[in-house]
């Protein structure tokens, strides 16, 4: 047989002949024994039969042909022609900007909004590997609903046969209001979210805390209003994470800046009030700089646009009749539209719609009625609202814009990741920034596989990570693995679900007989509870700076999508990821050399145990890390006094 890890044509062998049975095994535990090859949906094969296969294997050796091949499916759809018109230009929202590019489905977030596409993904692999047999029936032993409708299809169209084993579905925490909200139609949801948006924002109108206009600069910043610096907190100074360095240099030059926050309810700002008194303290203690929250009040002719352009919206999806068959690739009998459907309707009908459009029409008003600014900068995720602010700040006449990849770029974050051919559309084409500014070298080699166009991203200082220049390992390395516990710092993430498999890991771990853990926990910054009760000895929950905690363990251990875990591997700690096949591997330093990624709990324990308490490491080569920050510097000046 062919090796699946070179070639995506896999041959059956020769002794196989005739129709065989196929078993996809969409389970945690070990599949049965099978007369016909098996394919594991969400594992990692622990045998050598050639006729058991991994599609999270195969899904980690062809990374960059399958990232390829789901762009390009992306980019399909958008280009699809219905009644004569693409998608794209149907979706037509302002004279020039399509509301595709606000839709769930072009954003394409696989860690949290989407996480689907890893199944999509996985099938692109399967088809493949199952027309390299005549099997039938196939048989699905597997939760999803949506898998087995996919398959089922797909088999009907090959003239195989199909079964489907479902086990029972697991109970989820969710609470009983939790589950009512979920069960109503779309529509009411979304109903509900432009009632509750417009109401407390109509209601903060007269507390006078925040400025409606933007103040007269040369240079409008635009972030969430999150990761803000506690002391700075505490002394009404304003501090961030996403901008660190830069603000003390634009204070130092005496450069007026417009900061504009979008709201997010998080432990340090839990309410919309908290947030505009902070912004208006923020103000007095400086005389260049001018905070607002940029949702923090609306007018009723602005809720009432949202509305129009909301019904204006669904109206043209209505229009697209038959489009359920726009989700079948080229060259593929797979529809995937059971996958997609929930993010087709819910990128028009759901409260994400509304937020949405509020954004928009949000955005519209502030930038039309603003002093020409010559240098916008943004924190860039390629949100939705980032797609409006390009659009606007483009149509109102401003200067220079840059969107600053603030955090990693994973290569699977397929946020950041295009279909070539993107960049060629010219009518209601995708908006982008004048540059990305990128954080170091493994931003930009992501990047350039990812078809951005060359000269539209540049590379900046690290301004979140800053702190990395200097520090240093100091653990006493004293003895022997032997002697004394090994330091483990875990890193927690912000889903939930991801924590969880890293703590059933661990517990696995501490159960073998001497085994001997000193357990860090560090929570995610924006999702500080422990999810669930933790069976661990000689554990403890840290609160100091990660930085503390860096400098004195021996091992990091992350799941599947933390970015924290590029931190350490800069400093030359060791790191330990998840990637159990379950979910994506999202992790910053996927395909890494020097980094173990464990597939289950006896993966992590061999690893822990191969852990040499004295061997020194290197620093990595992750961030471009330099206090002085001569790019940075570079790109504001440039853009405000070059003629």
């Amino acid at each position: 047989m062919a090796d699946p890890s070179t070639n995506r044509d896999v041959s059956p062998a020769g002794s196989v002949k005739g129709p065989v049975s196929l078993l996809v095994w969409d389970e945690d535990t070990e599949p049965p024994t099978w007369d016909g090859p098996i394919i594991l949906w969400r594992s990692f094969r622990r045998t050598q039969d050639e006729s058991v296969f991994s599609l999270p294997e195969l899904v980690d050796k062809q990374a960059e042909e399958l990232q390829r091949e789901f762009l390009a499916f992306v980019y399909q759809i958008g280009e699809t022609r219905i009644r004569g018109k693409s998608i794209i230009d149907h979706l037509e929202l302002r004279t020039g900007l399509s509301y595709w590019w606000m839709t769930l489905i072009a954003q394409k977030d696989v860690y949290a909004n989407s996480p689907y596409i890893y199944d999509v993904i996985k099938l692109f692999a399967f088809e493949d590997l199952a027309r390299s047999y005549n099997c039938s029936p196939v048989r699905l032993c597997s939760r999803k609903q949506e898998l087995a409708l996919v398959l089922r299809a797909w088999c009907q169209d090959e003239g195989r046969h199909f079964e489907w084993s479902r086990p029972d579905r697991k109970d989820n925490d969710r609470s009983f209001l939790g589950k009512v909200y979920k069960t109503l139609p779309s529509i009411a949801r979304a109903l509900f979210s432009f009632l509750k948006f417009t109401s407390i924002r109509l209601s903060s109108r007269e507390s006078g805390q925040t400025t409606e206009r933007l103040a007269r600069s040369d240079v409008a910043i635009f972030d969430v209003f999150t990761h803000l610096h506690a002391h700075g907190l505490s002394a009404g100074i304003f501090g961030s994470g996403y901008w660190s360095n830069l603000v003390t240099l634009l204070n130092d030059s005496k450069i007026t800046v417009n900061w504009l926050h979008w709201y997010y309810q998080h432990p340090a700002v839990p309410n919309l009030h908290t947030a505009t008194t902070l912004a208006s303290g923020f103000n007095k203690a400086s005389d260049h700089q001018y905070h607002q929250i940029i949702d923090s009040r609306i007018s009723l002719r602005l809720a009432a646009k949202v509305a129009i352009d909301f019904f204006r919206l669904n109206r043209a999806v209505l229009s697209m009749e038959g489009v359920e068959q726009v989700f079948r690739p080229q060259n593929s009998r797979l529809n995937f539209w059971e996958f997609f459907k929930n993010d087709w309707l819910d990128s028009f009908r759901s409260p994400k719609a509304i937020v949405s459009l509020f954004h928009l029409s949000i955005l519209e008003a502030k930038i039309k009625n603003a002093p020409h600014q010559k240098l916008g900068l943004y924190i860039q995720e390629n949100q939705p609202w980032e797609m409006a602010l390009v659009h606007l700040w483009r149509t109102y006449g401003h200067g220079l814009l840059v969107g600053v990849a603030h955090t990693t770029v994973p290569f699977w974050d397929l946020r950041y990741a295009f279909d070539p051919r993107t960049f060629e559309i010219r009518n209601n084409g995708l908006p982008i920034p004048d540059f990305v500014a990128l954080n170091g070298p493994s931003a930009i080699s992501n990047f350039e596989k990812s078809g951005y166009p060359t000269g539209r991203y540049h590379e900046v200082e690290a301004l979140r990570y800053l702190y990395l220049r200097d520090l240093r390992r100091n653990v006493a390395h004293e003895g022997s693995n032997e002697s004394r516990a090994l330091r483990v710092l875990v890193l927690g993430d912000l889903i939930p679900e991801y924590t969880n498999t890293q703590i059933s890991f661990l517990e696995y771990c501490v159960a073998i007989p001497g085994v001997k853990l000193d357990l860090v926990f560090k929570p995610h910054p924006a999702s500080a509870n422990v999810y669930r009760k933790l069976g661990l000895p000689n554990f403890r929950i840290s609160t100091r700076h990660i930085s503390e905690e860096l400098s004195v363990c021996d091992v990091v251990f992350v799941g599947s999508a933390t970015s924290a875990a590029a931190d350490a591997y800069q400093i030359g700690v060791p790191v330990i990821s998840v990637n159990d096949g379950n979910r994506i591997n999202f992790s910053p330093l996927y395909g890494t050399p020097g980094v173990e990624f464990v597939h289950s709990p006896d993966d992590l324990a061999r690893a822990l145990s191969n852990i040499d308490i004295n061997q020194k490491r290197q620093h990595g080569a992750f961030f471009t890390l330099d206090e002085t920050m001569p790019r940075w510097k570079s790109l504001v000046f440039d853009a405000l006094y070059s003629k």
